[in-house]
């Protein structure tokens, strides 16, 4: 198996991490991915989001997914939370708990849309919707998946903001069985583009596995551009 990893310069702290533009990933040659490093690392709107989410009651403790046929108990925490009149979003045959977006979460959401119409070439972008994990340990992980686009804009990308821990991130490239493997550290920006012809969903599956020796907490604020009921 090909495998190629993306760290995008060696770990380090947070706070010694100059932030970075949006960037193609290197190794995803036929879809649209981008990442900017440390944009959101120390931001007053992610730091206001993290402390409100670390103890967030709203999360589902190990919430149940449809695949192949079975229930599986997903291992990780989730929420949802939609601007005024976002339907929930729904996948593997499962609706999250769905809340009125925080002031925190949106600010976070404005930062986050403005970047990537600022530095891709998707054009305007208006995120209604975040879907939040929460990883409390390096036990709590994602098996390899493609995100559900039913009931999302046609075309509109998914732009992950990752706060906390860092964490191993892998894509797999669906026809090849090629792997490309990033770093998402504390305040790093994901974007996965939905283009016709370069849709990262279409082409390769993401997860992030185990990784036993991380003992702190991880969040991913992940925003979508659901279709209005």
């Amino acid at each position: 198996m090909d495998i190629h990893r993306y760290m995008a310069g060696a770990p380090a702290a947070a706070a010694a991490r100059k932030p970075g533009r949006l960037q193609q990933v290197e190794g995803i040659d036929d879809a649209d991915v981008w990442l900017a490093k440390g944009v959101f690392a120390g931001t007053p709107e992610s730091e206001a989001a993290w402390e409100s989410l670390k103890s967030h009651p709203g999360f589902e403790d190990t919430p149940q997914v449809f695949v192949w046929g079975k229930w599986h108990n997903q291992p990780r925490d989730t929420l949802g939370m939609a601007c005024d009149g976002c339907p929930p979003y729904n996948y593997s045959g499962s609706t999250n708990t769905t809340v009125p977006m925080s002031p925190e979460v949106t600010a976070v959401r404005i930062r986050a849309q403005q970047l990537v119409e600022e530095q891709t070439n998707v054009g305007p972008v208006e995120f209604n919707y975040c879907l939040l994990n929460r990883y409390k340990n390096g036990l709590q992980k994602i098996g390899a998946h493609s995100d559900s686009e039913k009931g999302l804009v046609r075309g509109r990308p998914i732009a992950c903001v990752s706060k906390g821990a860092s964490r191993r991130f892998i894509f797999r490239h669906k026809a090849t069985g090629r792997k490309v493997e990033i770093l998402l550290e504390d305040g790093d920006l994901l974007v996965m583009g939905c283009a016709e012809g370069r849709n990262s969903q279409e082409l390769w599956t993401h997860e992030i596995p185990q990784q036993k020796k991380v003992k702190d907490m991880r969040i991913s604020l992940t925003f979508r551009c659901v279709r209005p009921a």
